[in-house]
């Protein structure tokens, strides 16, 4: 066993190649701190253009008062529709990088798709809109072999603004 270490401490004390093998591992740390940095660069995209998002669904869905396939009959203006809001979150996650089975919204407890009817509420009354991303480390994950996903949460809770008219003549 003496013998062993003695070799070592010999190996240790001869300087040729060290420069090649201070090198090699100079750049793996490198290569691991660039690939870090860009998978964290386009996280950070993802994460906010979610924010951006569950800003936007709020925003829309306070407004309105909920969202429905189709106008109720006493809203006046432009009114976004379900299949609409839909489109518009999906085709923006998926400019932000966020493919479509990556996001799951909710808009007051319900899972929002495209069709879905959210009840309309009075003014005043509360509508959490709530969004989970689900990302990738990519690059890292491939560097390490480690699968790195993780699911991140944005969630709003806005007051409706649309006044519900139930007068009839």
């Amino acid at each position: 066993m003496t013998r062993y270490f003695k070799r070592i401490k010999e190996k240790l004390g001869d300087k040729k190649g060290m420069t090649t093998l201070e090198i090699a591992i100079s750049a793996f740390i490198i290569i691991i701190a660039l690939t870090g940095f860009i998978d964290m660069v386009k996280v950070s995209q993802k994460l906010d253009t979610a924010s951006s998002i569950t800003g936007y669904v709020g925003r829309v869905v306070g407004n309105q008062g909920g969202v429905r396939t189709t106008a109720p009959k006493h809203q006046y203006g432009n009114y976004v529709t379900s299949e609409q809001l839909y489109r518009e979150v999906k085709t923006i996650l998926e400019n932000g990088g966020v493919k479509e089975s990556d996001f799951k919204l909710y808009v007051d407890g319900k899972r929002f798709k495209e069709g879905t009817n959210i009840a309309l509420k009075d003014f005043g009354e509360r509508i959490p809109v709530k969004l989970e991303v689900t990302y990738e480390w990519e690059l890292i994950s491939s560097a390490t072999g480690l699968d790195m996903k993780n699911t991140k949460e944005s969630s709003r809770t806005v007051v409706s603004s649309f006044k519900v008219r139930n007068a009839t003549k």
